[in-house]
């Protein structure tokens, strides 16, 4: 419900700002106390760490098979119960291993995986390199997963512990595009005996115990992990708690150690409080409004311009995000490879965007144009990953993610280019392009970062951030 009102406050205040183109709480007091959900939790392991670490999360998750974790929910759950043949550290950005102990690229579109020896699945079985052509090929097929593994021309299993892996095209970012979650290892055994449930079996650090919908999710520490000896908390709870003062509270009372996303105006709760600590960073999820490009509206660019010039960015940021944002310029985030922000743009100008409306031939504003079962513009928001696979999604003619339905030969090609090429000067000035080109088209308005808080018990440490709030826990423990 909070998202939807801040997608229809959101577009209210845009067509407000057309219209006028067009002429001269205390948390600590709230009743709703959440449940314990999943019955008693051991709270001492005896080694000096808390035997189970509970995280209070504000969305959902989903089932904890692999390649249907689209969402952060489900793939926070999803990198604590399985492990992708390369890890990404999202803190440093390096490249680790992960079920490859390493690899080797042997061609322009060939790479060579070593597995780690001894790995083991949950459900006891080896993983062998037989395991990986079967995720990649199940992968293939499925919609989250499709466009990426979709770029495989052959994954073959040279031997039990070797996997070779040819592309159709050459792709610089490929191995950074297969650290994401959705692309763990599965069991094939697991998978194909009980199509239903196998993909929660992974080689990740967790085993899954239980997983309730809308309510928590419950894992231990498999001791055959390959790191196994370096984790410190036997089990971990993630829970389900919508409301934002009931998370709250929940920490406040000690019922979980960790409480992800709290309501901005309630945030000085935990900075005041001497048994928590308040932890915040720049997120890179990007707010946004695009155009159907196929409407009468979405095809006339001055006033595709001209609605950009009348968005008050800051005034967004203030009622919908409740002030936790930063204005965004490009439709980038802020890490990513080629970031940019140095063209003019499309300022807030009530002045400017009069005069572009004149230009664009609706010198008297805009009245009753959005059609009942044809959208003219969305809001949405959307978190990247490590690469420009991210914003390439969006802007490429004929994808899925391309909300604008927005088509630009030019953008089509230096998107395509750059994903050939090694040098990083050379692909950072073929995404420079792409964006003076959208900042000039409009397809995409950008309104704002996203401002990611989370509160923990004073005694809580060592969880790695991700800006797209994809935060990983496995290594994380709270000291007695």
């Amino acid at each position: 419900m909070k998202k939807l009102l801040a997608r229809i406050l959101c577009a209210a205040m845009t067509i407000g700002l057309l219209a006028s183109c067009g002429s001269n709480s205390n948390p600590g007091g709230a009743s709703n106390q959440p449940s314990s959900g999943g019955g008693s939790d051991p709270v001492s392991s005896g080694s000096g760490y808390k035997d189970t670490v509970i995280i209070g999360v504000s969305q959902t998750c989903q089932p904890p098979d692999a390649q249907m974790a689209t969402d952060v929910g489900g793939k926070i759950i999803t990198k604590m119960l399985h492990l992708p043949l390369i890890f990404l550290n999202t803190e440093t950005n390096e490249l680790q291993p992960g079920v490859a102990k390493d690899w080797v690229q042997t061609g322009e579109r060939s790479y060579v995986f070593h597995l780690r020896e001894g790995m083991k699945f949950h459900n006891g079985e080896d993983v062998k390199a037989s395991d990986v052509v079967y995720t990649f090929t199940r992968g293939m097929d499925n919609a989250g997963t499709k466009s990426v593994l979709g770029q495989i021309e052959s994954c073959t299993a040279v031997d039990d512990a070797t996997v070779e892996l040819v592309l159709k095209a050459v792709d610089v970012d490929y191995l950074t595009k297969i650290v994401d979650p959705l692309y763990s290892i599965l069991s094939e055994k697991a998978c194909t005996e009980d199509p239903d449930n196998g993909g929660s079996i992974g080689c990740g650090p967790y085993v899954l115990d239980e997983f309730v919908l809308n309510d928590y999710v419950t894992m231990h520490k498999f001791e055959e992990y390959w790191d196994a000896d370096n984790l410190k908390t036997n089990h971990f709870k993630f829970r389900y708690i919508p409301e934002n003062s009931a998370r709250l509270i929940a920490l406040q009372n000690g019922e979980i150690d960790v409480c992800m996303n709290p309501a901005t105006i309630e945030t000085p709760y935990i900075a005041d409080d001497g048994n928590l600590v308040l932890n915040q960073m720049s997120g890179s999820r990007v707010s946004y409004l695009s155009f159907n490009m196929n409407s009468d509206i979405g095809k006339n660019e001055k006033l595709r311009q001209a609605i950009a010039c009348a968005v008050n960015k800051e005034d967004i940021i203030t009622v919908a995000a409740e002030g936790a944002g930063t204005p965004a310029k490009s439709f980038w985030s802020l890490t990513l490879l080629g970031y940019y922000d140095g063209f003019e743009g499309f300022s807030y100008d009530l002045d400017r965007a009069k005069q572009l409306m004149f230009e664009a031939g609706y010198p008297n504003g805009l009245t009753n144009y959005i059609k009942q079962g044809a959208h003219t513009m969305l809001y949405n928001g959307r978190s990247y990953g490590a690469t420009v696979e991210g914003p390439r999604k969006v802007f490429v003619t004929g994808l899925d993610s391309n909300d604008a339905l927005y088509s630009n030969p030019r953008v089509d090609e230096l998107f395509a280019a750059a994903g050939t090429i090694t040098d990083v000067a050379q692909r950072e000035s073929m995404y420079k392009e792409v964006q003076e080109i959208l900042g000039e088209q409009v397809p995409y308005i950008p309104l704002y970062y996203n401002v990611i808080y989370w509160g923990t018990n004073k005694n809580f440490s060592n969880v790695m951030t991700q800006t797209g709030g994809i935060f990983y826990y496995a290594y994380s423990y709270v000291t007695e």
